[in-house]
């Protein structure tokens, strides 16, 4: 059996054209606290690049309103290039995925929800519905998938906090009953330093030589639609990438 863990971020999700931003949008508004959540792209990039919409946002204008056609104003960048892995030879075509979301709704009151670039809308759990239809499309035939809330219940439990992210990522993942003779794969570039860090560790405590680290460099024009597989041997922390 082949299990992928992955983590998610705020950039995982992209938009190809904001054609249909306006009109979606319209209709979720009075859910966003009169944010307007323009898509933007980012400084110093050609027209060809994606444009960027908080992660909690995207889900709430698209995960609501997802029709084929909608899904195809969506842009994946490293979860095609982890795809495309995966799939390359057929022997690494997962199982099992279990997908690691982030939900602070508990830590930011309404008032903070109305701070545009409060770490609230930074959070994947809206975007579940995207994701579903993804992981339908790249892998018809997976057996099943899991969708794991990292849920702090207070600033205190904030999800910068290596100890604290830690511990929230093995109250998750003990939540299952997961083969250990498995192969894992592990994608933990995605989400804050800390959930990324959290994850590397657990994943080699937990399942030792049995994991490898798929990794993509989204940095690197050339390299950024290519994933490549690590070893838990050769594996150190000078390549985590973490994001969100």
């Amino acid at each position: 059996m082949n299990i992928w863990i992955v983590t998610t971020g705020s950039s995982d999700v992209k938009l190809k054209t904001d054609d249909n931003w306006g009109s979606l949008f319209k209709k979720v508004r009075s859910q966003l606290y009169d944010r307007r959540f323009v898509p933007t792209r980012p400084p110093n990039t050609d027209d060809e690049e994606p444009f960027i919409v908080p992660a909690r946002a995207m889900g709430m204008v698209y995960g609501s309103q997802l029709t084929d056609e909608y899904y195809e104003d969506l842009h994946f960048p490293l979860l095609d290039a982890f795809s495309a892995k995966l799939l390359e030879k057929g022997k690494t075509n997962p199982d099992k995925i279990i997908l690691i979301m982030t939900d602070q709704e508990a830590v930011f009151d309404e008032e903070n929800r109305r701070v545009e670039k409060s770490p609230y809308w930074q959070d994947t759990c809206t975007l579940k519905p995207i994701f579903e239809r993804y992981f339908q499309k790249k892998f018809p035939k997976i057996e099943s998938i899991d969708y794991l809330e990292l849920k702090p219940k207070s600033q205190d439990e904030g999800l910068d906090s290596w100890n604290k992210a830690l511990f929230l990522v093995q109250q998750a993942l003990s939540s299952l009953d997961l083969d250990k003779s498995a192969n894992f794969y592990v994608s933990h570039q995605a989400g804050t330093p800390a959930i990324s860090s959290a994850v590397q560790f657990e994943a080699l405590a937990k399942f030792g030589k049995k994991v490898k680290f798929l990794v993509s460099n989204e940095y690197e024009p050339d390299l950024a639609k290519k994933g490549d597989f690590i070893e838990s041997s050769t594996y150190s922390s000078s390549v985590t990438l973490g994001r969100v």
